[in-house]
C-alpha cells in the first residue's frame, strides 16, 4: 500500500456537494419519491418533489402520510432505489472546461 501512496502524488482534493461536480438531484428525487411511497406516504411526482422539497427532510416525509415509526428505514430504501436512477446523473455544465483549469494551474 505505501508503494502506491508513494507513486500517486496527490496534487488536489475535490469534494463535491450536489451540483457542483455531479448534479443527481433528479436522481436522488425519484429516488426520494419511492421512498416516500414504500414507507406508506403519498405518490409524488419529481415536480412537486423539487417545488416543494425542503432540509427539514422527515417532516417533509410525515407531511406526505409517512409514519415517524418507518422514518428509520429511509436510508435502506434510499440504497435501493437510487442505482435505478442513475441514468438521471449528469456532469454540471462546464464542470469539463473548470476541471481543465484547474488541472492547469496545479
Amino acid at each position: 500500500m505505501n508503494s502506491l501512496i508513494k507513486a500517486i502524488r496527490i496534487k488536489a482534493v475535490l469534494f463535491d456537494y450536489n451540483g457542483v461536480v455531479v448534479d443527481d438531484l433528479g436522481a436522488c428525487g425519484r429516488a426520494e419519491c419511492d421512498v416516500i411511497h414504500s414507507l406508506g406516504g403519498q405518490r409524488l411526482s419529481l415536480a412537486y418533489w423539487f417545488k416543494n422539497i425542503h432540509q427539514d427532510w422527515q417532516k417533509f416525509y410525515m407531511a406526505h402520510g409517512v409514519p415517524r415509526k418507518n422514518l428509520h428505514r429511509t436510508h435502506s430504501l434510499m440504497v435501493k432505489c437510487y442505482p435505478k436512477y442513475e441514468k438521471y446523473i449528469k456532469l454540471t455544465p462546464h464542470i469539463k472546461l473548470v476541471l481543465q483549469k484547474l488541472t492547469e494551474k496545479t
